[in-house]
């Protein structure tokens, strides 16, 4: 039986699992709402916990009043035109035919519905998903917001590539004794 016997090069795992990292990161934050015509929005008020938690960011895309339903969990403006943005469960849905329709909303950690129904125009988008980092979104929004993330992910590789510039290599010895030598650099006469 042969055993291979590798020995791990700790350096070069820990900085492949950042890129990783980064990258995974940047994709939820700012690539996937990107290609679904959203965006990621920072949680500002505890109404929706224990689900989504003040801090949180979620990602939101449009959607038409038929793929909205109760249970589904929408970003609105509070009246129409304000750029307030309130991010509750949708509790009833109301159609008036095509793309009219209305809902009543409210937070999960609300003891009651939200006062006023919010018709379709001022719906911003339905919650695709929340990224699961906690207060990520406080980070974005301390670093400028999602730009402001792409911005501190574009830094870390740029803090890998100099570290990959400047790292010692590491030269080995092709003079060994398992290559026929004595382990020893061979003099040149």
């Amino acid at each position: 039986m042969i055993k291979i016997i590798r020995k791990v090069d700790w350096g070069t795992f820990f900085s492949t699992l950042v890129v990783f990292v980064a990258v995974a990161l940047a994709a939820l934050v700012a690539g996937v709402p990107k290609l679904m015509g959203g965006t990621s929005l920072t949680v500002l008020t505890q109404s929706m916990e224990p689900n989504i938690k003040a801090g949180d960011l979620i990602a939101i895309a449009p959607k038409p009043c038929r793929e909205i339903q109760p249970g589904d969990v929408i970003t609105f403006m509070p009246k129409p035109n304000d750029p307030t943005q309130i991010t509750h469960r949708v509790i009833t849905k109301t159609s008036f035919g095509g793309e009219n329709c209305e809902f009543t909303t409210k937070g999960d950690n609300n003891a009651n519905p939200d006062a006023d129904v919010v018709m379709k125009k001022q719906v911003n988008g339905k919650m695709l998903y929340r990224v699961p980092i906690p207060k990520l979104g406080v980070l974005a929004q301390g670093v400028g917001g999602r730009s402001g993330i792409t911005v501190g992910i574009a830094g870390l590789f740029f803090v890998y590539a100099v570290y990959l510039w400047f790292k010692p290599e590491k030269t080995k010895n092709k003079n060994t004794k398992k290559n026929g030598g004595n382990g020893e650099k061979d003099r040149e006469a």
